[in-house]
């Protein structure tokens, strides 16, 4: 797990990085000469959604020690070599 989190963290850092970049913004070139037939309309302002702060109850996120006991009613000394296998096999297919 802690080869996992030390090859994603640069990874994302890289991303936060590149992501937070401004781009210099050229103005769009308008045509100096308009046809007469043309009619002017405005368009309609493009609405930008606004983003609403999601609160998080973090006390509701399960954490390893939540399954602990789980666990440990599960996996017993006789079918740990099955649990294993198991597991090992689901972290393979990923």
């Amino acid at each position: 797990m802690k080869q996992v989190a030390t090859h994603l963290l640069p990874v994302l850092a890289l991303a936060l990085f590149v992501a937070c970049e401004k781009k210099e913004e050229t103005p769009a070139t308008t045509p100096t000469t308009e046809p007469a037939t043309q009619q002017t309309t405005p368009t309609p302002q493009a609405t930008t959604p606004t983003l609403t702060a999601t609160s998080i109850d973090v006390n509701t996120i399960p954490v390893s020690e939540e399954f602990e006991e789980e666990a440990a009613k599960e996996i017993t000394a006789a079918n740990l070599e099955q649990k294993l296998e198991t597991l090992e096999k689901e972290i393979s297919a990923e």
